[in-house]
């Protein structure tokens, strides 16, 4: 939508790519109060016909999303492949929508391909890995490391992290060992989909995940587990000032001088990982890797080993790493996730075990108060588990789960469980008026006041710290999408999940308020990143950017600026810049479609 002098133009925002063929299709109107949408009809792009003919549905506005006004638009049956446009009546004259496509596993064939490339483009190379081949520690820590490898972890942070906001308690994410994960189990669900068109992805995704697990190897500290960070240092970083970096325990150095480093005393244990801070996923990539003939630096028995290793250590000191030193609802599905993999690598009963005594201590994190019932509390005393990108992953490592448990009893328990979780999830998405499906969330503020919303607030523990969420929205679409391979087709609540997942994936493809696909290179509108100092730092083909976040005035509202304004926005980061864990967990969301 855009105005002209007081004039208010409508537009039909869509997925810019189109839609799988037996998919949920959902457009949505967007105009003011006092405009009207009528009749809708589905064109074939080629020959003009007719193919489907509908209402667009008075939605309304979304509270406090500035002064839109919104219609919605379904058209799941039209399942014939081809290339369609959707016009509809309205009182400022016929629309009509950009052409779109549907098709079979449209997503995975349209823009699998990218994100694959966007990984390889991503990849540490030149004069910063010959540097990061002998990198020291920042501090006073002695020694070099040969840590060489990984990706580069956002457009404009050259460093490689498995993860950071460790002070927050709740909010670390999973960022380079978890892409390198998530390599292993896309091609996995690629495989198990038998689509032939899949061969070369399949190669392709494979040396990708090799090369990290290499990196997670090489990222293995003396003591067990791993260093958790290469760290970039200043916006224009010489090769040589890289370093292995620490963190303190009580507050962060990303947005200046960390509150607590006077009170802190850092010791090799503050460069190294728990489960949480991407130690879990570190073993599960490694493990994984151990599963496959496919060449890498190191023989399948290293990878297993070190998996081993790393599990065996963090399993007795885990607790050292954390900066409250209780493990969390994080920890246990980072836990479970590194379990599942050993077993599956090593079809040791041990592993099993444990990962049964892991996924029963998961169990036990869903949790009722008041009015809200069934939501994954992130801690003991109820608090609500909210992550700006990976909300889905307590689901996801139960299901996973169950690749491996053939206990009856307890795989009914994990399912119940998580059709729960679910189906609290689908709840609070439709509470309020929501035409695009956006996933709301629970969520605590810093204040402790609980409530739901369509953002993440701004006053966390993490704040400073918030940014788009589309890593958010992936991870739940993955998990709706698999929680739904699990379900009847008779399951009422397997087609919910479904259309769901498909909202979600939408939103990122450019059925949102800005018409803005998000994935570069695909659609319209992309969102340029802007530095402060202008274009050093340029978004990457196939990468997701941040996304749309709520008002920074307002908690309520909306926002997305997708370039710089001076004197307003120096820094577009929180929008406009892609990160490593948006593409990850949309390449695995797309990659579970296929199985549904």
């Amino acid at each position: 939508m855009h105005r002209k002098g007081n004039e208010v133009t409508m537009k039909i925002l869509m997925n810019h790519i189109g839609y799988a063929r037996c998919a949920s299709k959902h457009a949505v109107i967007i105009g003011q109060d006092g405009d009207e949408a009528g009749k809708f009809r589905i064109v074939e792009g080629a020959t003009g016909s007719v193919v489907y003919s509908g209402t667009a549905v008075n939605s309304g506005p979304v509270n406090r999303w500035k002064d839109w006004y919104f219609w919605t638009l379904d058209f799941d049956s039209v399942q014939e492949e081809g290339s369609y446009y959707i016009e509809c009546d309205t009182s400022a004259g016929n629309l009509r929508s950009y052409e779109f496509l549907i098709k079979d596993n449209l997503l995975g064939i349209q823009s699998l391909s990218d994100v694959i490339f966007y990984f390889k483009a991503q990849r540490c190379t030149g004069d910063f890995d010959r540097a990061d081949h002998h990198i020291p520690f920042a501090g006073d820590r002695k020694g070099r490391h040969d840590l060489h490898g990984g990706w580069y972890d956002a457009t404009g942070d050259y460093g490689k992290h498995l993860s950071h906001q460790s002070h927050t308690t709740y909010f670390n994410p999973q960022q380079g060992s978890f892409t390198a994960w998530v390599l292993f189990k896309a091609h996995e669900l690629l495989e198990d989909s038998g689509n032939p068109r899949y061969f070369q992805f399949k190669r392709r995704i494979m040396d990708e995940a090799m090369y990290g697990a290499d990196y997670m190897y090489r990222m293995m500290a003396p003591s067990g587990t791993f260093f958790r960070s290469v760290k970039r240092v200043g916006e224009f970083m010489k090769a040589e000032d890289r370093v292995i970096s620490f963190q303190y325990k009580g507050s962060s150095t990303q947005f200046g001088d960390a509150a607590t480093a006077g009170e802190e005393v850092i010791t090799d244990e503050s460069y190294e990982t728990g489960f949480r801070q991407g130690a879990g996923f570190a073993i599960a990539a490694l493990a994984a890797a151990s599963r496959y003939s496919y060449p890498g630096d190191y023989t399948r028995e290293q990878y297993l080993e070190a998996a081993k290793e790393a599990y065996s250590y963090l399993e007795e000191n885990n607790h050292r790493y954390l900066n409250d030193g209780r493990s969390n609802i994080l920890d246990e599905y980072c836990t479970l996730t590194a379990l599942t993999e050993l077993y599956k690598a090593s079809l040791e009963p041990d592993y099993l075990k444990k990962a049964g005594e892991s996924a029963d201590r998961l169990l036990e994190y869903l949790h009722s108060s008041g009015d809200w019932k069934d939501y994954w509390s992130a801690n003991d005393e109820g608090r609500p588990f909210f992550h700006p990108s990976d909300a889905g992953l307590p689901a996801i490592a139960l299901l996973n789960y169950l690749e491996i448990e053939k206990n009856k009893d307890m795989r009914a328990k994990v399912l119940e469980t998580v059709k729960k979780a679910m189906q609290f999830e689908l709840g609070i998405t439709k509470e309020v008026s929501n035409p695009f499906g956006l996933a709301r969330q629970l969520v605590q503020s810093s204040e402790g006041s609980r409530y739901t919303a369509f953002f993440l607030p701004h006053q966390t523990e993490a704040s400073p710290w918030w940014q788009g969420e589309n890593a958010r929205l992936a991870s739940l679409a993955a998990a709706a999408r698999l929680l739904s391979k699990h379900l009847d087709e008779q399951d009422n609540l397997k087609a919910e999940l479904q259309v769901y997942a498909d909202h979600q994936l939408n939103w990122i493809l450019g059925l949102n308020p800005y018409d803005s696909c998000m994935l570069q290179g695909s659609g319209r509108n992309n969102p340029e990143y802007h530095f402060v100092y202008g274009f050093d730092y340029m978004n990457c083909p196939g990468g997701i950017c941040n996304g749309i976040t709520g008002d920074p005035s307002n908690e309520e509202g909306i926002e997305f600026f997708t370039k710089s304004i001076p004197g307003v926005i120096d820094d577009n980061w929180r929008w406009g810049e892609q990160w490593l864990p948006h593409a990850s967990w949309y390449m695995y969301a797309v990659a579970l479609g296929d199985l549904n």
